[in-house]
């Protein structure tokens, strides 16, 4: 990664957030940010600053915030990144690796990932569709103050025990929601790119089998 900024900070005591003065990564511009090192970008940005500086100093907040930061389209770019590790958790309740792990077992050949795989990703859609009107919402200046915190306490808790229909049922509705969640995925990074080529085999691998259970009636 090409990074480049004027200074560097942890904001606040707990070191959870870094703060940025006119950052720049792979050419974009960052601007003033603070992100949670808990992201993705959080993380690989944490990383290299703690190799380039040796030690970075901490700037005493008074609190320390889940995720603010100064630019608005930084600011749903870090938020978004960290959506996406809350869908991380919330797959690993039931064993899984990570969100793409439980998507991925719609194509699976066990009825409980294939079930559960179904009930996360319809649970995705609907919270993504309400973390798409916070987004708009914030650019509309709506909302003042957006966390991940925000976003998390205004999703839909997932009920892992909720009726499913058919495989067939199953397939379609997987098919679906894999879609919408390529679509809304962020596509600036190798790391997301590589996801969305792996989630584009998945749907051809379902599709597939979709026309096979149609066949076999």
């Amino acid at each position: 990664m090409d990074i480049s900024y004027k200074s560097v900070s942890y904001f606040g005591q707990k070191r959870e957030n870094l703060h940025f003065i006119d950052l720049s990564v792979d050419g974009k511009n960052y601007g003033n940010l603070i992100i949670a090192i808990n992201t993705e970008l959080g993380a690989k940005l944490n990383n290299y600053c703690l190799e380039k500086e040796q030690a970075i100093k901490v700037e005493d907040t008074g609190e320390d915030l889940t995720l603010i930061a100064v630019g608005g389209d930084s600011l749903l770019l870090s938020i978004k990144d960290a959506v996406y590790v809350y869908f991380d958790t919330v797959a690993q309740q039931k064993g899984f690796t990570g969100y793409l792990d439980c998507l991925a077992s719609a194509n699976s050949n066990d009825e409980n990932k294939v079930r559960y795989s179904l009930i996360f990703s319809s649970w995705i859609d609907e919270n993504l569709a309400i973390f798409n009107q916070i987004c708009e919402d914030y650019k509309n200046e709506k909302i003042d103050n957006l966390s991940i915190d925000y976003v998390t306490e205004n999703f839909t808790d997932i009920n892992w025990d909720a009726k499913v229909d058919s495989k067939l049922s199953i397939l379609e509705n997987a098919v679906s929601d894999l879609g919408g969640v390529i679509s809304d995925m962020n596509t600036d990074d190798t790391t997301t790119e590589d996801a969305i080529a792996e989630l584009g085999s998945m749907i051809s691998d379902i599709y597939a089998q979709l026309e096979e259970l149609k066949k076999n009636g």
